[in-house]
């Protein structure tokens, strides 16, 4: 899959992000690894569900914290800023120092956006 493609579902219907967490709660004891949780959330691979929730969690992290993007990086298991950079902006478009910036209108359009992407 090219970095442009838009992931691929099994079904047509997508869930929001506090949904993706119920689900994980819901089965906390079959759940043992991402992949599990992807496949119950009907997601073809587990990359493509963690890249999207990594996403969710970095802008989050961005706009509402003051850590350093490598902080970051290594929070989401990233090697380092310039790969945490050109993940974020393949992820959503926009740099770690643009999300930073965004006004609360377009941080929750954002917010929004990533959760659709998330089943």
């Amino acid at each position: 899959m090219s970095d442009g493609e838009a992931p691929r579902l099994i079904e047509n219907s997508k869930i929001s992000m506090d949904r993706a967490l119920d689900i994980l709660e819901d089965h906390f004891h079959e759940i043992k690894m991402v992949c599990d949780w992807s496949i119950k959330m009907g997601w073809k691979g587990k990359c493509l569900f963690s890249d999207a929730f990594r996403a969710n969690k970095a802008v989050q992290l961005l706009w509402n914290t003051t850590q350093t993007n490598y902080a970051i990086a290594i929070k989401l298991q990233l090697k380092d800023e310039r790969g945490f950079y050109q993940f974020l902006k393949r992820q959503t478009g926009y740099s770690p120092t643009e999300i930073k910036k965004l006004t609360e209108h377009e941080y929750n359009l954002l917010i929004e956006r990533l959760n659709n992407v998330i089943i």
